[in-house]
């Protein structure tokens, strides 16, 4: 009975998903605006893990599968794409303490990026998040945002909003949903930096701890006239007590270029530590890199 009322919740807030993407379809595009170190080395994938200050990046409705304290600090540098060249330092805090009403979690990022009309953009993101669980396996979140730009002498600013949604099934098997940036979005934004409408979709599946397989889509409608989907997965094994290897691909089908990743992570008791290393296919020798350190609480 239980897990029939979990398919029918699950399945309810599916209907609104598709109701809402429908209702964004004419601005719906590729909408996330970072990846943390454990997702860019399982090639992008990561709505539906327990990475607490990394995940919420990508689903706020993952804030209540965190650690009660999670302090996590990271850099990124590289070649983002076959265009873009990316320099990233932030810094992610969550509060899942028994104590608190709701989880919740403040993210910041400053952000530099290079195109090849080598005008650098500077940018400046903050999310605040917060999720609690609407049934004993549902949890649901929300984010709101705030990107600060500045390019060739102008500056601009969008505020938008996320909303997550996380299935746990069991102990291996989860299924995510998140609609991202749903508010109207900003066209005094160049396309290229606006954060955009998107609908995606996610997979979890782990084998007592030792192996992890994590899998997102995501549906683009605008100037994707062929329907194509952007496609993230990768894997996880565990070698011996604290140290995690991880690989990954990304097919992105929209933009017309896929992406190898590798990465490596050290969980200790409380401090973690995450690399990845991310090749875009056709770029050359130029790779992205990237580095965490993670407090645990």
């Amino acid at each position: 009975m239980l897990n029939m009322n979990l398919e029918y919740n699950f399945f309810k807030i599916l209907q609104l998903a598709v109701w809402l993407s429908l209702f964004a379809q004419p601005n719906l595009a590729w909408g996330q605006y970072f990846h943390g170190t454990i997702s860019n080395a399982m090639g992008g994938a990561g709505r539906s893990s327990d990475d607490g200050s990394q995940s919420v990046f990508l689903n706020p409705a993952t804030l209540r599968m965190a650690p009660p304290v999670d302090i996590s600090f990271l850099f990124q540098d590289g070649q983002a794409s076959n265009s873009e060249h990316q320099t990233i330092k932030g810094v992610s805090l969550i509060d899942n303490t028994k104590e608190a009403a709701f989880a919740g979690g403040l993210q910041y990022l400053k952000v530099r990026r290079f195109f090849h009309q080598g005008t650098p953009v500077d940018g400046e993101w903050m999310q605040v998040s917060v999720a609690d669980w609407l049934y004993k396996k549902l949890s649901v979140g929300l984010s709101l945002t705030r990107l600060t730009q500045s390019f060739g002498g102008q500056n601009t600013e969008e505020s938008n909003f996320t909303l997550g949604f996380l299935n746990p099934i069991n102990e291996k098997f989860r299924l995510a949903m998140v609609l991202e940036n749903i508010a109207q979005e900003n066209e005094d934004v160049p396309i290229e930096l606006r954060l955009r409408r998107s609908l995606a979709f996610g997979f979890y599946y782990s084998w007592q701890n030792l192996f992890r397989f994590m899998m997102d889509v995501n549906y683009l409608t605008e100037q994707n006239p062929e329907s194509k989907w952007n496609v993230s997965s990768g894997v996880e094994s565990l070698f011996l007590d604290y140290l995690y290897f991880r690989f990954g691909y990304n097919s992105n089908n929209l933009y017309g270029f896929d992406s190898s990743t590798i990465g490596v992570g050290f969980s200790g008791p409380k401090l973690k530590v995450d690399y990845f290393y991310r090749k875009t296919a056709n770029s050359g020798t130029d790779a992205m890199h990237g580095v965490d350190f993670r407090l645990v609480f």
